[in-house]
């Protein structure tokens, strides 16, 4: 999905493919001169709230989001935690980290 402000486009967010896996995975980058506008932490609060609906319709069937997040990038890791997603896996070589959401 193309997330946009004031229409001009900032950014994407995408998912996995959607398929009948217990775990459904977010991506998202918008523009570096966008940052700390609440650009990201609107469009993933936005994707959360599309995916909830499609399980609680029964249109898919899993019950965890994931987002993977370089430990570097302290920005992203915020919009992780401000959409109430926890850091369940860090793989310390790749300095790269999983955090989840429960549904």
């Amino acid at each position: 999905f193309l997330v946009s402000l004031n229409n001009e486009s900032v950014g994407i967010i995408s998912t996995s493919t959607l398929t009948s896996s217990d775990e459904i995975t977010i991506g998202y980058i918008t523009e570096q001169n966008e940052a700390n506008k609440g650009i990201a932490t609107n469009a993933l609060k936005t994707m959360v709230q599309l995916l909830k609906y499609m399980k609680d319709n029964n249109i898919y069937n899993y019950s965890k989001l994931s987002l993977l997040i370089f430990d570097e990038n302290a920005g992203s890791i915020k919009v992780a935690q401000k959409n109430g997603f926890v850091l369940s896996e860090k793989n310390d070589d790749q300095q790269l980290s999983r955090y989840t959401l429960e549904l």
